[in-house]
């Protein structure tokens, strides 16, 4: 198995542990051994037909956070 091979595994177990919940990008980072580039093996997941939602808010004080959900439920209507 390739190390792009075994990030993407690796991302995609902890994405489906916690299914239809938002995980926090720190957590993807803190796995080890560390991910790579972490937003290449998320879309190499979406091109295998996993459906992955990124969410970006930003903090008062100008700090961005992200997260990812895998399955994600219905989108609210706008």
């Amino acid at each position: 198995m390739s190390e792009r091979q075994s990030q993407r595994n690796r991302i995609y177990a902890l994405l489906k542990t916690h299914e239809g919940q938002r995980v926090p990008l720190p957590k993807i980072l803190d796995l080890r051994p560390r991910i790579a580039n972490h937003t290449a093996r998320i879309s190499e997941l979406k091109q295998e037909g996993h459906r992955i939602r990124c969410d970006k808010w930003a903090q008062p004080d100008g700090t961005i956070n992200s997260c990812y959900t895998l399955n994600p439920g219905e989108e609210e209507p706008v």
